[in-house]
């Protein structure tokens, strides 16, 4: 007598785990306890792929380790270097690309912009990138796209040794006149300063037109000295003083 088992519709067998055996209560400890195993299963399945639906012990630890790490660059494995302790590449000098995944590994040119603050510098036609310039009708610019040199990183190039013509690290020295010097330590050669380094950039050229036609007016003396703003203060402030004092006196 099966009870009150239910009945599957193919077969129309009581719905027990082992149908030979005579005791239902043995069918039914075993069915339990392989649901029960079954549910383990999937249980730690889905903690392998999807994360834990409880918040179990060593769950809550690496929530923690995770929450407790440090914040990283959006960059996968990029670490914020530190700015080198001298720059030995400066405007002017000649260097070379050294980073064998760049696009423009082994490409030379002349540095046109040392950004110290990002650690970067712009390199006369390498990496060159597309920029559009917007159109104004009332100065007649015409909208077009050009290809201008983009920044580098300061570690990703070398300065190019003037004997060899290899890129190399440097080394300073000093000469007999106590002159501090970069030393090639490809060949020893000396890699002197550009004299560019020197000056400083400026946005606006110097017109090269004259404001003057005649020799007179460039030595004429125009400079009128008026007094400054707080001498005028000083000034107006002494006579009221002497103004209340003589009214004193007065009185």
């Amino acid at each position: 007598d099966h009870g009150n088992a239910p009945v599957s519709g193919k077969f129309k067998q009581p719905f027990t785990l082992f149908h030979s055996s005579p005791n239902r209560r043995t069918d039914l400890t075993a069915k339990v306890e392989l649901e029960k195993t079954f549910f383990q299963r999937r249980q730690r399945h889905h903690n392998r792929h999807q994360g834990p639906t409880t918040m179990s012990g060593s769950g809550r630890v690496k929530l923690m380790n995770l929450l407790m790490r440090p914040k990283r660059s959006k960059l996968k494995g990029y670490q914020k270097q530190p700015p080198p302790k001298r720059w030995n590449i400066v405007r002017g000098d000649t260097v070379q690309v050294i980073d064998r995944k760049h696009s423009e590994y082994g490409k030379q040119g002349t540095v046109q912009v040392v950004i110290r603050e990002k650690m970067r510098v712009i390199v006369e036609n390498v990496n060159l990138g597309p920029k559009r310039i917007k159109a104004d009708p009332e100065k007649g610019i015409k909208g077009e796209t050009i290809m201008k040199e983009r920044s580098i990183h300061y570690s990703n190039v070398n300065l190019v040794d003037p004997v060899t013509g290899f890129p190399t690290r440097v080394t300073y020295s000093y000469l007999e006149d106590g002159t501090k010097v970069r030393i090639s330590k490809r060949s020893g050669a000396i890699i002197p300063k550009p004299d560019v380094w020197k000056t400083k950039m400026r946005n606006s050229l110097p017109s090269e037109d004259s404001d003057t036609t005649k020799d007179e007016d460039v030595w004429a003396v125009t400079y009128e000295e008026r007094p400054s703003k707080w001498e005028d203060m000083l000034r107006a402030l002494e006579e009221k003083e002497k103004k209340l004092a003589d009214d004193d006196a007065s009185l």
